[in-house]
């Protein structure tokens, strides 16, 4: 059978499927995309997380913090164009982390999942125990959670109803939302 195709011999010893070859090193541009993408991410994350903790009289609404628990907040006397130039600052900054992620992982860089991970617990960890910071929203439903927890309708009590029954939660609601 010497000379026909398709015979056995053609195929050769091959291995049905071929292992894969090493991934190369990534180049430069790969490891300077990558290194970009964590600096502009945990840069990011560290404005929010001093913008969280430094509490101002510009804060609106103000909440009184526990003495002994969270939130815990630094004083300390930060503009509010410093505050507002600063939060923005952030979202350009990860904004571009994640398109520098995005890019290196297309020319095929790799980060390791537990250094992601570990990061992104620390944050979440940093930031649960700050107060909230460039919005009311948590104060309105938590407002509103509370009048559905004492039996009212949220639909008929507003927050500035709670806060004249001298409820805590009440008292924390902002005063700007709504026409109340």
């Amino acid at each position: 059978m010497s000379g026909t195709t398709g015979s056995s011999q053609d195929l050769g010893d091959k291995p049905a499927t071929q292992p894969m070859a090493p991934a190369a090193a990534p180049d430069r541009l790969t490891r300077w995309l990558a290194w970009s993408a964590a600096a502009g991410i945990i840069g990011a994350v560290l404005i929010m997380i001093a913008a969280s903790a430094t509490r101002n009289d510009w804060e609106h609404v103000f909440i009184r913090l526990p003495a002994g628990g969270p939130p815990w907040a630094l004083r300390g006397h930060v503009s509010l164009t410093v505050a507002s130039a600063a939060l923005w600052t952030a979202a350009a900054a990860g904004g571009a982390g994640v398109v520098a992620g995005l890019a290196a992982l297309r020319r095929g860089g790799l980060v390791p999942a537990r250094l992601l991970l570990g990061i992104g617990l620390v944050a979440v960890a940093a930031l649960t125990v700050l107060p909230p910071t460039g919005s009311t929203d948590a104060l309105d439903y938590a407002a509103f959670g509370r009048i559905a927890v004492l039996g009212h309708s949220p639909y008929t009590m507003t927050p500035n109803d709670l806060r004249r029954t001298g409820d805590p939660v009440g008292r924390a609601a902002p005063r700007t939302w709504g026409p109340w």
